[in-house]
Parts: C-alpha cells; structure tokens; sequence
C-alpha cells in the first residue's frame, strides 16, 4: 500500500502542470552551440515574438534587449488607420506582455482636401497587457478597449 500511494504522488507531481517560466534543461554545451547560432533562448517570452493577424489588425512583437516592442495596425479602410505602439515587459507571474504606461495611439487618415496622409494622436498614456490561449494571442487594452473578444492568430 505504501508503494502504491508513493507510485501515485509521483504521477500527481508529474502531471501537475508547469509554470510558464520553466526552464529548459539543455546541458551546457548545448546551450552553448545554440547560443553561437542564435537558436537558443528559454524565455516563455519568445513565444509572443512574431507577427499576429484578426481580420484587419495586424500585431507584431518584437524583442530587443530583453523588453517587447508592440506594434499594431488596424485598418478601417484602404487609406485610414490607426496605430498603437506599446513598449512591454514580460511578467512571469503572469505570463504576459505588459506594458504599464506610455504607449501611443495614433490614427491615420488620407485628407482629400490637401491630397495627403494626416495623423493624429489619441493619446500618449495606453497601458495594455497581451496574453496566450490555446496558440492565440489576446490584447487587452487598457485604454480604450481595443481588440475585446479578439483573438490573434500567427
């Protein structure tokens, strides 16, 4: 009996479910090749990198020096858009891009008038927080509820 309950929390601890911020278990030499390569990185954050599409809306999230650049493009219409530009950090508690303050909006429009593109800024203070489901991303936004009940797909 004693081996079976033992048996069973084995099984219970290797079914539990892992954090997002597991930690490869490569050897060092492996790291270290990839490393040359580029290839290697065990961030959970690397998982958002890329290019995201829902209809007209395009994200795409970048990495730079440990912080996530997040770029968005919704179009209304052939010539008018508008823009959000998001400067993120990656929450382990969380598992998500999160941007505390500071991302701009901007929308872009052609004015038939003078035959030219005009832009004008929304707002300078957004906040937003990007998280996965199932492979999809999802953006929260803080401001003005942008992209609710959307979801993203590379």
């Amino acid at each position: 009996m004693k081996k079976f309950i033992s048996l069973l929390s084995i099984i219970a601890i290797a079914a539990a479910p892992t954090s997002c911020t597991s930690k490869s278990s490569s050897t060092d030499s492996t790291k270290a090749s990839a490393a040359v390569s580029g290839a290697y990185d065990n961030s959970s954050a690397d998982k958002y990198v890329g290019s995201w599409s829902s209809g007209r809306c395009s994200i795409t999230v970048y990495e730079e020096d440990g912080k996530y650049p997040v770029m968005i493009r919704w179009a209304t219409n052939a010539s008018d858009y508008s823009e959000w530009e998001y400067s993120c950090t990656y929450n382990e508690d969380k598992c998500s891009l999160i941007c505390d303050g500071g991302a701009v909006r901007t929308d872009r429009f052609f004015d038939s008038s003078i035959g030219a593109e005009k832009s004008e800024v929304r707002y300078t203070d957004g906040k937003a927080e990007f998280t996965l489901s199932n492979d999809k991303l999802i953006w929260n936004d803080l401001i003005d509820n942008a992209g609710k009940n959307m979801l993203f797909e590379r």
